[in-house]
């Protein structure tokens, strides 16, 4: 969930826990639900004990009038990160995946400057087939040891 913007003073108690609810503790809940099951024996037929939580880049740059939104956000990669060094030893992987999106106007306006001026590190607007192969790479059983951050 990502609210309209808002000067960071003007965001309410309500909105925030809003936020927070529908994008971390979400991805908590979900997590928390997986592991017994990904780190039971009784599913030994499984190939890959993999979780990847997908997040926006804004976790990583901020945005403007998005702090709640991005604070949420930046709190995925750091419970995933944590929760990556708790499973590891489990044989479960944790990955993030930081996307680009463009949920309105101006941030795809925004994103289009970023390529044309050449700083972005690809050069180019990512598909969402692109972003299917980033997280289906991370999930195959080969990709064990893989960890990159930019």
């Amino acid at each position: 969930m990502r609210p309209r913007g808002a000067l960071v003073e003007h965001v309410t108690d309500e909105a925030w826990d809003e936020v927070f609810s529908a994008n971390l503790k979400g991805v908590v809940n979900v997590t928390r639900a997986a592991v017994p099951f990904l780190t039971s024996t009784s599913t030994s037929s499984i190939t890959s004990r993999s979780i990847t939580n997908i997040v926006s880049i804004s976790a990583l740059r901020g945005a403007l009038l998005q702090s709640v939104y991005c604070a949420a956000q930046f709190g995925i990669v750091g419970f995933s990160k944590s929760v990556a060094m708790e499973l590891e030893p489990r044989g479960v992987r944790v990955n993030v995946v930081c996307l680009e999106t463009s949920m309105d106007d101006g941030v795809a306006r925004d994103r289009a400057a970023v390529v044309e001026r050449g700083s972005d590190a690809l050069g180019k607007l990512g598909t969402p087939g692109e972003a299917v192969e980033v997280v289906l790479g991370l999930m195959a059983e080969g990709s064990r040891g893989v960890e990159e951050s930019r």
